[in-house]
Protein backbone atom coordinates (compact mmCIF):
# COMPACT_ATOMS: atom_id res chain seq x y z
CA UNK A 1 0.00 0.00 0.00
CA UNK A 2 1.14 3.35 -0.59
CA UNK A 3 1.71 6.10 2.48
CA UNK A 4 2.43 8.99 2.58
CA UNK A 5 3.12 11.10 5.81
CA UNK A 6 2.84 14.83 5.75
CA UNK A 7 3.97 16.77 8.52
CA UNK A 8 4.77 20.60 9.14
CA UNK A 9 5.12 23.03 11.97
CA UNK A 10 5.34 26.89 11.92
CA UNK A 11 6.28 29.57 14.54
CA UNK A 12 6.55 33.33 14.18
CA UNK A 13 8.33 35.18 16.59
CA UNK A 14 7.32 39.04 17.65
CA UNK A 15 9.63 40.92 19.89
CA UNK A 16 8.11 42.89 23.02
CA UNK A 17 6.32 39.37 24.87
CA UNK A 18 3.76 36.42 23.86
CA UNK A 19 3.84 33.05 22.26
CA UNK A 20 0.94 30.95 20.63
CA UNK A 21 -0.35 27.61 20.94
CA UNK A 22 -3.07 25.72 20.74
CA UNK A 23 -5.27 23.35 22.76
CA UNK A 24 -7.65 20.84 21.13
CA UNK A 25 -10.09 20.59 24.52
CA UNK A 26 -12.55 23.39 25.03
CA UNK A 27 -12.58 24.92 28.05
CA UNK A 28 -13.37 28.25 29.09
CA UNK A 29 -11.60 31.65 28.01
CA UNK A 30 -8.97 33.02 30.38
CA UNK A 31 -10.28 35.17 32.86
CA UNK A 32 -9.06 38.84 33.68
CA UNK A 33 -6.87 39.18 36.43
CA UNK A 34 -8.04 41.39 39.13
CA UNK A 35 -4.59 43.15 38.84
CA UNK A 36 -4.67 43.41 35.12
CA UNK A 37 -5.41 46.84 33.09
CA UNK A 38 -9.42 46.41 32.00
CA UNK A 39 -9.35 44.31 29.16
CA UNK A 40 -5.91 42.93 29.91
CA UNK A 41 -5.22 39.00 30.75
CA UNK A 42 -1.96 38.62 32.86
CA UNK A 43 -1.12 34.51 32.15
CA UNK A 44 0.55 33.20 35.14
CA UNK A 45 3.67 30.17 34.47
CA UNK A 46 1.63 27.02 32.85
CA UNK A 47 -1.08 27.08 30.36
CA UNK A 48 -4.30 28.70 30.48
CA UNK A 49 -6.74 26.72 27.93
CA UNK A 50 -9.04 28.55 25.39
CA UNK A 51 -11.79 27.36 24.07
CA UNK A 52 -11.93 25.16 20.73
CA UNK A 53 -13.16 26.90 17.19
CA UNK A 54 -17.03 27.04 16.77
CA UNK A 55 -19.17 29.05 14.98
CA UNK A 56 -18.22 27.85 11.54
CA UNK A 57 -19.10 29.75 8.66
CA UNK A 58 -20.26 28.19 4.80
CA UNK A 59 -17.03 27.94 3.35
CA UNK A 60 -16.93 29.87 -0.34
CA UNK A 61 -15.32 29.47 -3.61
CA UNK A 62 -13.47 32.39 -2.56
CA UNK A 63 -11.76 31.32 0.01
CA UNK A 64 -10.33 28.06 -1.87
CA UNK A 65 -8.96 30.68 -4.40
CA UNK A 66 -7.82 32.92 -1.52
CA UNK A 67 -5.98 29.39 -0.15
CA UNK A 68 -4.46 28.78 -4.05
CA UNK A 69 -3.24 31.68 -4.59
CA UNK A 70 -1.66 32.35 -1.06
CA UNK A 71 -0.10 28.77 -1.32
CA UNK A 72 1.32 29.73 -5.23
CA UNK A 73 2.93 32.98 -3.75
CA UNK A 74 4.23 31.39 -1.24
CA UNK A 75 5.87 28.73 -3.38
CA UNK A 76 6.93 30.99 -5.82
CA UNK A 77 8.92 33.43 -3.38
CA UNK A 78 10.99 30.59 -2.32
CA UNK A 79 10.98 28.29 -5.17
CA UNK A 80 14.76 27.35 -5.89
CA UNK A 81 16.16 24.76 -8.14
CA UNK A 82 16.06 22.20 -5.16
CA UNK A 83 13.88 20.27 -3.27
CA UNK A 84 10.91 21.88 -1.62
CA UNK A 85 8.19 21.13 0.99
CA UNK A 86 6.04 24.06 2.29
CA UNK A 87 3.04 23.98 4.09
CA UNK A 88 0.45 27.40 3.01
CA UNK A 89 -1.81 26.34 5.98
CA UNK A 90 0.36 26.21 8.92
CA UNK A 91 2.13 29.71 7.50
CA UNK A 92 -1.66 30.91 6.77
CA UNK A 93 -3.17 30.22 10.43
CA UNK A 94 -0.63 31.65 12.68
CA UNK A 95 -0.52 34.68 10.08
CA UNK A 96 -4.51 34.95 10.57
CA UNK A 97 -3.96 34.85 14.60
CA UNK A 98 -1.56 37.75 14.08
CA UNK A 99 -4.13 39.87 12.20
CA UNK A 100 -6.42 40.08 15.22
CA UNK A 101 -3.82 41.91 16.84
CA UNK A 102 -2.80 44.01 14.11
CA UNK A 103 -4.24 47.56 13.07
CA UNK A 104 -4.64 49.91 10.38
CA UNK A 105 -2.15 49.25 7.93
CA UNK A 106 -0.52 45.88 9.62
CA UNK A 107 -4.01 44.58 9.32
CA UNK A 108 -4.69 45.48 5.82
CA UNK A 109 -1.60 44.15 4.74
CA UNK A 110 -2.45 40.58 6.65
CA UNK A 111 -5.90 40.53 5.08
CA UNK A 112 -4.15 41.38 1.15
CA UNK A 113 -1.57 38.88 2.01
CA UNK A 114 -3.73 35.96 3.10
CA UNK A 115 -6.78 37.33 0.26
CA UNK A 116 -9.55 38.67 2.48
CA UNK A 117 -11.33 41.67 2.33
CA UNK A 118 -12.12 41.75 6.10
CA UNK A 119 -11.05 40.54 9.76
CA UNK A 120 -14.46 39.13 9.78
CA UNK A 121 -14.55 37.02 6.47
CA UNK A 122 -10.83 35.70 7.48
CA UNK A 123 -11.83 34.44 10.45
CA UNK A 124 -15.42 32.94 9.37
CA UNK A 125 -13.37 31.42 6.55
CA UNK A 126 -10.33 30.13 8.16
CA UNK A 127 -11.98 28.62 11.44
CA UNK A 128 -14.12 26.77 9.19
CA UNK A 129 -11.74 25.19 7.02
CA UNK A 130 -9.63 24.25 9.83
CA UNK A 131 -13.07 22.64 11.39
CA UNK A 132 -13.54 20.65 8.07
CA UNK A 133 -10.04 19.56 8.09
CA UNK A 134 -10.44 18.15 11.46
CA UNK A 135 -13.62 15.76 10.23
CA UNK A 136 -11.01 14.15 7.85
CA UNK A 137 -9.68 12.38 10.73
CA UNK A 138 -11.34 8.94 10.25
CA UNK A 139 -11.32 5.38 9.70
CA UNK A 140 -12.42 4.85 6.03
CA UNK A 141 -13.94 1.64 4.16
CA UNK A 142 -13.85 1.46 0.74
CA UNK A 143 -14.74 -1.83 -1.01
CA UNK A 144 -12.41 -4.41 0.11
CA UNK A 145 -9.74 -1.63 1.44
CA UNK A 146 -9.71 0.23 4.91
CA UNK A 147 -7.36 2.22 6.95
CA UNK A 148 -6.98 5.50 9.21
CA UNK A 149 -6.77 8.77 7.73
CA UNK A 150 -5.31 11.14 9.84
CA UNK A 151 -5.22 15.14 9.03
CA UNK A 152 -4.17 16.95 12.79
CA UNK A 153 -4.17 20.81 13.25
CA UNK A 154 -2.60 22.44 15.67
CA UNK A 155 -2.25 25.92 17.15
CA UNK A 156 -0.58 27.32 20.27
CA UNK A 157 -0.05 30.77 21.74
CA UNK A 158 3.36 31.57 23.93
CA UNK A 159 3.31 34.65 26.13
CA UNK A 160 5.72 36.44 28.71
CA UNK A 161 3.89 35.31 32.15
CA UNK A 162 2.86 38.32 34.09
CA UNK A 163 2.60 40.40 30.77
CA UNK A 164 -0.76 42.07 29.95
CA UNK A 165 -2.47 41.03 26.64
CA UNK A 166 -5.76 41.80 25.52
CA UNK A 167 -8.69 39.97 26.25
CA UNK A 168 -10.23 40.68 22.64
CA UNK A 169 -6.89 39.07 21.13
CA UNK A 170 -6.92 35.88 23.23
CA UNK A 171 -10.86 35.30 22.41
CA UNK A 172 -10.89 35.50 18.94
CA UNK A 173 -7.62 32.97 18.33
CA UNK A 174 -9.31 30.52 20.94
CA UNK A 175 -12.54 31.28 19.08
CA UNK A 176 -11.80 30.53 15.79
CA UNK A 177 -8.18 28.57 15.67
CA UNK A 178 -8.58 27.23 19.00
CA UNK A 179 -5.35 28.08 20.45
CA UNK A 180 -4.59 28.01 23.38
CA UNK A 181 -2.00 30.71 25.56
CA UNK A 182 0.66 28.98 27.46
CA UNK A 183 2.18 31.45 30.02
CA UNK A 184 6.10 31.53 29.28
CA UNK A 185 9.43 33.08 30.60
CA UNK A 186 11.28 34.23 27.55
CA UNK A 187 14.20 35.25 29.85
CA UNK A 188 14.94 31.84 30.30
CA UNK A 189 15.42 30.48 26.61
CA UNK A 190 16.23 27.07 27.41
CA UNK A 191 13.27 25.79 29.49
CA UNK A 192 11.00 27.85 27.20
CA UNK A 193 12.60 26.26 24.06
CA UNK A 194 11.74 22.84 25.76
CA UNK A 195 8.35 23.79 26.61
CA UNK A 196 7.32 24.99 22.94
CA UNK A 197 9.72 21.61 21.34
CA UNK A 198 7.90 19.82 23.55
CA UNK A 199 4.42 20.60 22.00
CA UNK A 200 6.00 20.41 18.41
CA UNK A 201 6.94 17.09 19.46
CA UNK A 202 3.59 16.12 20.29
CA UNK A 203 1.43 17.11 17.30
CA UNK A 204 3.75 16.11 15.12
CA UNK A 205 3.95 12.31 16.18
CA UNK A 206 7.57 12.72 17.35
CA UNK A 207 8.18 13.65 13.30
CA UNK A 208 9.84 17.54 14.42
CA UNK A 209 11.50 17.66 17.67
CA UNK A 210 13.77 20.75 17.42
CA UNK A 211 10.75 23.75 16.15
CA UNK A 212 12.58 26.48 18.29
CA UNK A 213 16.62 27.00 18.33
CA UNK A 214 16.96 28.48 22.45
CA UNK A 215 19.31 31.02 20.84
CA UNK A 216 16.35 32.83 18.63
CA UNK A 217 14.35 33.54 22.20
CA UNK A 218 15.57 36.76 23.77
CA UNK A 219 14.20 39.09 26.51
CA UNK A 220 12.54 41.02 23.99
CA UNK A 221 10.67 37.93 22.76
CA UNK A 222 6.94 38.86 23.16
CA UNK A 223 4.76 36.23 21.17
CA UNK A 224 5.23 33.23 19.64
CA UNK A 225 1.92 31.81 17.54
CA UNK A 226 3.20 28.39 16.20
CA UNK A 227 1.28 25.55 14.12
CA UNK A 228 1.42 21.58 13.90
CA UNK A 229 -0.27 20.22 10.70
CA UNK A 230 0.41 16.13 10.81
CA UNK A 231 -0.76 14.02 7.71
CA UNK A 232 -0.82 10.34 7.02
CA UNK A 233 -3.20 8.63 5.02
CA UNK A 234 -2.77 5.54 2.63
CA UNK A 235 -3.75 5.17 -1.20
CA UNK A 236 -7.34 4.85 -2.73
CA UNK A 237 -6.21 2.59 -4.50
CA UNK A 238 -3.34 -0.37 -4.55
CA UNK A 239 -0.40 0.42 -6.43
CA UNK A 240 2.40 -2.18 -8.08
CA UNK A 241 5.86 -1.53 -7.54
CA UNK A 242 7.87 -0.30 -10.48
CA UNK A 243 11.40 -0.98 -11.83
CA UNK A 244 13.73 1.07 -10.99
CA UNK A 245 13.47 5.23 -12.30
CA UNK A 246 15.97 7.21 -14.09
CA UNK A 247 15.55 10.59 -12.82
CA UNK A 248 17.69 13.23 -14.35
CA UNK A 249 18.29 16.17 -11.99
CA UNK A 250 18.21 20.08 -12.62
CA UNK A 251 22.10 20.19 -14.01
CA UNK A 252 21.85 16.72 -16.02
CA UNK A 253 23.43 14.06 -13.83
CA UNK A 254 21.08 10.96 -13.74
CA UNK A 255 20.60 8.57 -10.55
CA UNK A 256 18.07 5.27 -10.12
CA UNK A 257 15.22 5.75 -7.88
CA UNK A 258 12.60 3.65 -6.83
CA UNK A 259 9.48 3.82 -8.40
CA UNK A 260 5.26 2.67 -8.57
CA UNK A 261 2.98 3.22 -10.79
CA UNK A 262 -0.38 4.21 -9.96
CA UNK A 263 -3.54 4.12 -12.17
CA UNK A 264 -5.54 7.76 -12.31
CA UNK A 265 -8.83 8.87 -14.03
CA UNK A 266 -7.47 12.62 -13.82
CA UNK A 267 -5.65 14.31 -16.18
CA UNK A 268 -5.21 18.33 -16.56
CA UNK A 269 -2.46 20.13 -18.83
CA UNK A 270 -1.67 23.57 -19.93
CA UNK A 271 0.93 25.27 -21.72
CA UNK A 272 4.14 23.83 -20.76
CA UNK A 273 3.20 21.47 -18.13
CA UNK A 274 1.00 18.41 -17.21
CA UNK A 275 -0.45 16.71 -14.62
CA UNK A 276 -2.26 13.83 -12.82
CA UNK A 277 -3.72 13.29 -9.42
CA UNK A 278 -4.62 10.47 -6.85
CA UNK A 279 -7.08 10.56 -4.20
CA UNK A 280 -6.31 9.41 -0.60
CA UNK A 281 -8.18 6.78 0.42
CA UNK A 282 -12.09 7.96 1.38
CA UNK A 283 -11.75 10.80 -1.44
CA UNK A 284 -11.32 14.00 0.50
CA UNK A 285 -8.08 14.44 0.49
CA UNK A 286 -5.99 14.05 -2.83
CA UNK A 287 -2.15 15.02 -4.41
CA UNK A 288 -1.88 16.49 -7.56
CA UNK A 289 1.68 15.72 -9.55
CA UNK A 290 2.65 18.26 -12.18
CA UNK A 291 5.26 18.21 -14.39
CA UNK A 292 6.47 21.39 -16.06
CA UNK A 293 8.23 21.36 -19.47
CA UNK A 294 12.27 21.97 -18.93
CA UNK A 295 12.73 25.15 -18.10
CA UNK A 296 9.35 26.02 -17.49
CA UNK A 297 9.17 26.09 -13.54
CA UNK A 298 8.99 29.85 -13.48
CA UNK A 299 5.71 29.78 -15.60
CA UNK A 300 4.28 26.85 -13.96
CA UNK A 301 4.58 29.39 -10.53
CA UNK A 302 3.36 32.40 -12.52
CA UNK A 303 0.07 31.15 -13.76
CA UNK A 304 -0.55 29.18 -10.14
CA UNK A 305 -0.35 32.61 -8.76
CA UNK A 306 -2.70 33.95 -10.89
CA UNK A 307 -5.29 31.53 -10.79
CA UNK A 308 -3.82 28.45 -12.32
CA UNK A 309 -3.54 26.89 -8.91
CA UNK A 310 -7.03 26.62 -8.34
CA UNK A 311 -8.18 25.80 -11.58
CA UNK A 312 -6.17 22.63 -11.58
CA UNK A 313 -7.07 21.83 -8.80
CA UNK A 314 -10.93 22.02 -9.49
CA UNK A 315 -10.88 21.33 -13.32
CA UNK A 316 -9.64 17.49 -13.67
CA UNK A 317 -10.83 15.87 -17.05
CA UNK A 318 -12.01 12.49 -16.46
CA UNK A 319 -8.64 9.75 -18.25
CA UNK A 320 -6.98 6.73 -18.65
CA UNK A 321 -3.80 7.99 -16.93
CA UNK A 322 -0.43 5.33 -16.35
CA UNK A 323 1.52 7.19 -13.43
CA UNK A 324 5.05 6.29 -12.65
CA UNK A 325 6.09 8.26 -9.49
CA UNK A 326 9.87 8.00 -7.86
CA UNK A 327 9.69 7.32 -4.16
CA UNK A 328 11.42 9.53 -1.70
CA UNK A 329 11.50 11.51 2.01
CA UNK A 330 12.48 14.95 2.46
CA UNK A 331 12.48 17.27 5.65
CA UNK A 332 13.13 20.72 5.56
CA UNK A 333 13.72 24.01 7.57
CA UNK A 334 12.29 26.91 6.08
CA UNK A 335 13.47 30.58 7.40
CA UNK A 336 10.17 32.06 5.80
CA UNK A 337 11.26 36.32 6.63
CA UNK A 338 12.44 36.67 2.79
CA UNK A 339 9.57 34.91 1.22
CA UNK A 340 7.41 37.28 3.18
CA UNK A 341 9.23 40.29 2.39
CA UNK A 342 8.80 39.01 -1.51
CA UNK A 343 4.96 38.49 -0.86
CA UNK A 344 4.88 42.31 0.40
CA UNK A 345 4.74 42.36 4.51
CA UNK A 346 8.13 43.15 5.12
CA UNK A 347 6.09 45.92 7.12
CA UNK A 348 5.48 43.49 9.76
CA UNK A 349 9.14 43.19 10.26
CA UNK A 350 11.34 44.63 13.18
CA UNK A 351 13.73 47.06 10.99
CA UNK A 352 10.18 48.63 10.18
CA UNK A 353 8.41 51.54 12.67
CA UNK A 354 5.09 51.50 11.71
CA UNK A 355 4.04 47.93 12.40
CA UNK A 356 0.54 48.03 14.77
CA UNK A 357 0.19 45.09 16.97
CA UNK A 358 -1.75 46.84 19.71
CA UNK A 359 -4.70 44.71 19.36
CA UNK A 360 -2.16 42.39 21.46
CA UNK A 361 -0.75 44.83 23.75
CA UNK A 362 -0.18 48.21 24.73
CA UNK A 363 3.51 48.50 23.38
CA UNK A 364 5.42 48.54 19.72
CA UNK A 365 5.69 44.97 18.82
CA UNK A 366 7.31 43.71 15.33
CA UNK A 367 7.91 40.37 13.69
CA UNK A 368 10.93 39.13 14.67
CA UNK A 369 11.48 35.07 12.79
CA UNK A 370 9.08 32.95 10.91
CA UNK A 371 10.43 29.02 10.57
CA UNK A 372 8.80 26.17 9.74
CA UNK A 373 9.88 22.67 9.51
CA UNK A 374 8.38 20.16 7.72
CA UNK A 375 9.20 16.33 6.80
CA UNK A 376 7.30 13.94 4.24
CA UNK A 377 7.37 10.33 3.12
CA UNK A 378 6.12 8.77 0.20
CA UNK A 379 6.39 4.80 0.92
CA UNK A 380 4.86 1.45 -0.67
CA UNK A 381 4.11 -1.96 0.98
CA UNK A 382 3.90 -3.83 -1.56
CA UNK A 383 1.26 -6.64 -0.30
CA UNK A 384 -1.26 -4.45 0.12
CA UNK A 385 -0.03 -2.63 -2.88
CA UNK A 386 -1.35 -5.57 -5.33
CA UNK A 387 -4.31 -5.92 -3.29
CA UNK A 388 -5.83 -2.34 -4.33
CA UNK A 389 -4.85 -2.62 -7.90
CA UNK A 390 -7.54 -5.42 -8.74
CA UNK A 391 -9.65 -2.86 -6.95
CA UNK A 392 -8.44 -0.09 -9.38
CA UNK A 393 -9.27 -2.16 -12.39
CA UNK A 394 -12.47 -3.02 -11.78
CA UNK A 395 -13.51 0.11 -11.05
CA UNK A 396 -12.61 1.42 -14.22
CA UNK A 397 -13.14 -1.24 -16.47
CA UNK A 398 -17.02 -0.20 -17.40
CA UNK A 399 -16.53 2.60 -19.63
CA UNK A 400 -12.76 3.24 -20.39
CA UNK A 401 -12.61 7.05 -20.65
CA UNK A 402 -11.58 8.59 -23.94
CA UNK A 403 -8.43 10.51 -23.07
CA UNK A 404 -5.21 7.85 -22.75
CA UNK A 405 -1.97 9.69 -20.90
CA UNK A 406 1.34 8.41 -19.51
CA UNK A 407 3.11 10.56 -16.95
CA UNK A 408 6.33 9.38 -16.00
CA UNK A 409 8.02 11.90 -13.25
CA UNK A 410 11.83 11.21 -14.38
CA UNK A 411 12.78 14.59 -13.88
CA UNK A 412 12.14 17.75 -11.60
CA UNK A 413 8.38 17.62 -10.93
CA UNK A 414 5.91 19.69 -8.24
CA UNK A 415 3.11 18.19 -5.92
CA UNK A 416 0.19 19.40 -3.71
CA UNK A 417 -1.65 17.90 -1.58
CA UNK A 418 -4.75 19.81 -1.16
CA UNK A 419 -7.95 18.95 0.77
CA UNK A 420 -11.02 18.53 -1.87
CA UNK A 421 -13.72 19.77 -0.46
CA UNK A 422 -12.25 23.18 0.48
CA UNK A 423 -9.51 23.32 -2.25
CA UNK A 424 -6.88 24.28 0.43
CA UNK A 425 -3.30 23.04 -0.28
CA UNK A 426 -2.12 21.99 2.65
CA UNK A 427 1.28 20.92 1.07
CA UNK A 428 3.10 22.23 -1.58
CA UNK A 429 6.58 20.95 -3.05
CA UNK A 430 9.15 19.91 -6.12
CA UNK A 431 11.29 16.71 -6.00
CA UNK A 432 14.06 17.61 -7.50
CA UNK A 433 16.66 14.90 -6.05
CA UNK A 434 14.52 11.63 -5.03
Amino acid sequence: MQRRHLLRLSALAITAPLTACRDQEPAPAPTPSATAPAGMVLLAPGETKVGAPQEAAEITAASGKAACAFAARLAKAIAENDDLLVSPISLALPLAMLANGAKATTLAKLQTLLGYGSLAEMNGQLGAVQQALASRNHTVEKGTRSGEVALEVANALWAQQATPVRQTFLTACARWYGAGVQGVDFTAPQSTANAINSWADEHTHGRIKDLVSPDAITPATSLVLTNATWFTAPWADGFSRGDRLPFTHDDTSTTTVESFRAASRQWADGPGWRASCLDYLGDELAMAFVLPDKGKDQALLDGWATGGLHRMLTGWRTAQVALTVPMWQHEQELVLKEALHRMGIKHLFVEDTDVDLTGIRDEEMALTAVVQKTWISVDEKGTEAAAATAAYVGATSAQPPQERHDLVLDRPFWYVIFDRQTTTPLFVGRVAKP
